[in-house]
């Protein structure tokens, strides 16, 4: 004790070259001696965790700037979105909707003010109204074929009656053609 007492520790340490100590140790020799797996058993990893202040560290970390570095096309480039879609379970969704809630949420009374009725039931009376009479002038015209044929006999008509006006009954011309004779003219009854 007395010689350790007598040596100054400073002096000592100050006439020691610490790079030229350092370089002669052999660091991957020495680290290779060191046997991780016991090392790491011997850290009480709960004991360690429960000693970080978790709010503490994420109030130091820039979430803005760290968000900003993500590539987010390449992020949603590896999403497989057939497989993702694939998964989803479409009649679970539609068991869980409500119909009657949804039907409840439609305004019948604004689709309707929205909903200019009136050429809607314009072109749907105007069509029935054309079918009606079209099928007044049919009916008209086969009276009408019965009523001459009724006259022709009680008239004793025996000649075959024209089929129409003679305009109606020819043919269309054409333009390089001699037009066609028109029908000739019913005799006089």
């Amino acid at each position: 004790d007395a010689l350790v007492s007598r040596i100054d520790i400073d002096t000592l340490v100050s006439r020691i070259e610490i790079d030229r100590l350092v370089s002669r140790i052999e660091i991957d020799r020495l680290v290779s001696r060191i046997d991780i797996d016991q090392l790491v058993s011997r850290i009480a990893i709960d004991a360690l965790v429960s000693r970080i202040e978790i709010d503490r560290l994420v109030s130091r970390i820039d979430i803005d700037a760290l968000v900003s570095r993500i590539d987010i096309d390449a992020l949603v480039a590896r999403i497989d979105l057939d497989r993702a879609i694939g998964e989803v379970d479409v009649g679970a969704i539609v068991d869980r909707i409500d119909i009657d809630a949804v039907v409840q949420r439609v305004d019948v009374e604004a689709i309707v003010e929205e909903t200019d009725l009136g050429p809607i039931i314009a072109a749907s009376t105007s069509g029935f109204a054309s079918e009606t009479l079209d099928s007044a002038r049919t009916g008209a015209v086969g009276v009408d074929t019965i009523v001459t044929r009724v006259v022709d006999r009680l008239m004793r008509r025996r000649d075959e009656a024209p089929l129409g006006p003679p305009l109606l009954i020819t043919p269309p011309e054409a333009d390089d053609e001699e037009p066609a004779p028109a029908a000739e003219e019913p005799p006089d009854r």
